[in-house]
């Protein structure tokens, strides 16, 4: 069995550069909104992992990129037991820890602390849209073997269909801004980098929240760092808790349906 090798520099810890998430201010917030991101955070149908088997062996090295509290890790572990999570955000590693010790390493995409050609699959769940650049890619590309793959899991909220859609302009009206042009593509970041797209398409899921549990997923969200700072906490929650109020079934529940899924190839 191949594993994930770590370089001696990394284990006498020697300190990562870090870029582009780390100085984004929505993303640096994410540590302390945890508790939300427990609570509100659901794991990936099995259908997403599913994916993955399908094209690589059970023993095969897994890197799970921007792995967070260690949702989307720990069904990779089960399927792939030569996973290991990474992120740059200490509070949220503490939480995976906690679910799978000595599975996760602090590092940041831009300096992953892995060697060159090791990894067969890399992942990045509800992630690549904070990194979704050139340099992100070559490192990526860096470490994974010749032929190894990369599995973009898209953010729920990105589909127009998603339960999550509306609630993002509602709190862009309470903060009386507009949208942000969205600037991420990763189809072609990917592309020119090296790597060839093998599936670019939806899963289609049925995946239960409360209304609680919605509200709660907002509150992890990136973007909830400028409710914050402008003290309107309490005025988003209350009209979240009206839209999502409103959009429930009879027994309280809310659906997400559809999450789109990118598998791309490094070119040998």
């Amino acid at each position: 069995m191949s594993t994930i090798s770590l370089p001696t520099t990394v284990l006498s810890g020697k300190q990562i550069q870090t870029t582009t998430i780390e100085q984004n201010s929505n993303a640096s917030h994410f540590g302390d909104r945890v508790n939300h991101y427990e609570k509100g955070r659901k794991v990936y149908p099995e259908e997403v992992y599913a994916i993955a088997a399908q094209y690589i062996n059970q023993d095969e090295p897994v890197l799970d990129i921007g792995c967070g509290t260690g949702l989307s890790t720990i069904p990779l572990l089960k399927k792939f037991p030569n996973t290991r999570g990474c992120d740059w955000d200490k509070k949220m590693l503490a939480f995976a820890e906690e679910k799978a010790q000595g599975h996760f390493d602090d590092a940041s995409v831009y300096s992953l602390p892995y060697e060159q050609g090791t990894v067969k699959l890399a992942t990045a769940f509800a992630a690549f849209h904070w990194f979704c650049d050139d340099a992100a890619a070559k490192e990526i590309s860096r470490v994974l073997k010749p032929s190894g793959y990369f599995l973009i899991v898209n953010a729920t909220e990105r589909s127009p269909e998603s339960i999550f859609t509306e609630p993002k302009k509602i709190l862009n009206e309470i903060l009386s801004v507009k949208a942000k042009k969205d600037n991420y593509f990763p189809v072609e970041v990917l592309e020119r980098n090296g790597f060839e797209i093998v599936e670019n398409r939806d899963v289609t899921f049925k995946q239960p929240y409360t209304v609680e549990e919605a509200i709660e997923f907002m509150q992890s969200r990136g973007g909830w760092t400028s409710i914050i700072e402008a003290g309107k906490e309490k005025e988003a929650i209350n009209a979240l808790r009206t839209h999502f109020n409103s959009k429930a079934d009879f027994q309280g529940n809310l659906y997400e349906t559809t999450t789109g899924i990118i598998l791309a190839k490094k070119k040998a």
